[in-house]
């Protein structure tokens, strides 16, 4: 049962990491600019 839980918790975690490095990616390339 805990892998159900685990699998939709791991992809939770991808997407938050996904949404700040992109914004951190904007701000390097915004900074280069």
């Amino acid at each position: 049962k805990n892998e159900l839980f685990e699998v939709p918790n791991l992809t939770l975690k991808k997407l938050k990491y996904l949404k700040v490095g992109i914004k951190l990616f904007r701000k390097k390339v915004y900074n280069k600019s």
